[in-house]
């Protein structure tokens, strides 16, 4: 009898805790549950914790990555923050990706217009050892360099040569 009574009063308390944590959204979905055990269980579901789930979730995401294309409006930065919520998601389910390849794939991801810099980087650097950081330092800042180019105008200088 006292045994039940502890049980009930760590479910209870259980049930409490896992109630306050969610949000009411989510508190719809598991407040008929009668147990801490029940509502951890609908919970796990809820978040993708089956590893069907799991798995189709990152097959989802690894087509994902495997078509990832710079689209020619896009920025680097942009490009960069997009990839990196794929491969970031891909990590937390177990898909990680090293450093080496990321740097490849971002290089086979550039629009034509950046395959002049993407060949020169290529050739230039050791690519088994350049960081993802290292390569979106340096199209940043080919990027910003190209745009100053695009915008300058050559008859707005001081000097005017007739």
């Amino acid at each position: 009898m006292e045994d039940n009574i502890k049980k009930s009063k760590i479910n209870f308390s259980a049930l409490n805790i896992l109630q306050c944590a969610i949000h009411l959204d989510e508190y719809s979905h598991v407040s008929k549950c009668s147990s801490a055990k029940e509502m951890w269980d609908k919970l796990k579901l809820i978040y993708e914790d089956t590893s069907e789930v799991k798995e189709t979730k990152a097959n989802i995401l690894i087509h994902e990555y495997e078509m990832f294309k710079m689209s020619p409006e896009e920025t680097i930065s942009d490009m960069f923050t997009r990839l990196s919520k794929i491969t970031n998601e891909l990590k937390a389910l177990g898909k990680n990706y090293i450093d080496t390849e990321i740097v490849c794939k971002i290089l086979r991801s550039l629009p034509p217009a950046w395959h002049t810099k993407a060949t020169i980087i290529e050739d230039s650097k050791n690519l088994s050892i350049l960081t993802v950081e290292e390569l979106i330092r340096s199209l940043m800042t080919y990027e910003i360099i190209s745009k100053g180019r695009k915008h300058r105008n050559p008859f707005s200088s001081k000097r005017m040569w007739l």
